[in-house]
């Protein structure tokens, strides 16, 4: 491992602890106990870090505690591979200790769930998507989803210099709200309309603040959440609503923009392609 990934993993913890405080060390403290990959040699107590650390920004999607089974199933199979994981019965107790320390912090944050909003309990209303270039990405939905749209940028939008001629509000609302409740980051919504995307690419695309300044992103059109993008375009955390076609994503899997996308409903580990 190059000390430049290290410096990135260590950066990452740095501001997952920071974030989530509390519940990431508890998190990664159950994992341990349970040991469900069998690595507790009882004095590598920091072990389960990485998954925990993959693991909390996932339950932003997760409705209740069979929807928490299945993201930390996932997160297994993904680190360890699907023989090592095993079946996602394994994870049941797991899935419920993390649910109610998901519900402690909600109730002592008062925030709904630890989501930037509630997700419809449809699953297939929503799409995820794993983009293998996060800046034409980025470019290609504020295109798309122009007109009669928002955005909201979350994080350190010090070096973000939206032109003045752009309205601006600070305060989030019932569509487009904080991702991060604590510790509270700089926020901003702007219009998406066809003449403000380039001004706004000019002021997130340089030096990629998209994903090293700015930690979430959401646009909505018609008053309904149609993207997000959270914790810097992190795996598992970009998701698309019913107003962006399948088509459309399709067409960004051909141009090489997304790796893959999937539908919740269906089997998590089989990407689209």
């Amino acid at each position: 491992m190059t000390s430049r990934i290290r410096q990135k993993i260590a950066e990452r913890h740095r501001r997952l602890k920071a974030q989530y405080r509390e519940l990431y060390d508890a998190t990664a403290a159950l994992l341990f106990r349970h040991d469900p990959a069998g690595i507790n040699f009882e004095s590598n107590t920091d072990e389960y870090e990485l998954e925990a650390g993959t693991i909390l920004p996932r339950l932003r999607g997760c409705q209740c505690e069979a929807d928490v089974r299945r993201v930390v199933h996932e997160e297994f199979v993904r680190w360890f591979g699907p023989e090592h994981a095993g079946p996602q019965d394994r994870y049941a107790q797991i899935a419920a200790e993390v649910w109610q320390l998901s519900e402690k912090q909600r109730a002592l944050t008062g925030s709904p769930n630890l989501a930037a909003r509630p997700v419809t309990a449809e699953p297939q209303d929503r799409y995820w998507l794993v983009a293998r270039d996060e800046s034409e990405l980025l470019t290609q939905m504020m295109h798309f989803l122009a007109g009669d749209a928002r955005i909201s940028f979350e994080g350190d939008l010090s070096r973000c210099d939206f032109p003045s001629s752009i309205p601006r509000v600070t305060e989030e609302d019932a569509v487009l709200s904080r991702a991060t409740h604590s510790p509270q980051l700089d926020f901003v919504i702007l219009p998406l309309e066809h003449e403000t995307v380039k001004p706004i690419l000019d002021a997130v695309l340089p030096a990629k603040r998209y994903v090293r300044d700015i930690i979430h992103i959401q646009i909505e059109k018609h008053r309904q959440l149609q993207f997000g993008s959270y914790d810097q375009f992190h795996d598992g955390c970009i998701v698309c609503y019913l107003g962006v076609p399948t088509e459309f994503l399709d067409e960004l899997k051909q141009k090489g923009i997304l790796e893959s996308w999937t539908t919740p409903h269906e089997d998590a580990g089989r990407w689209h392609g």
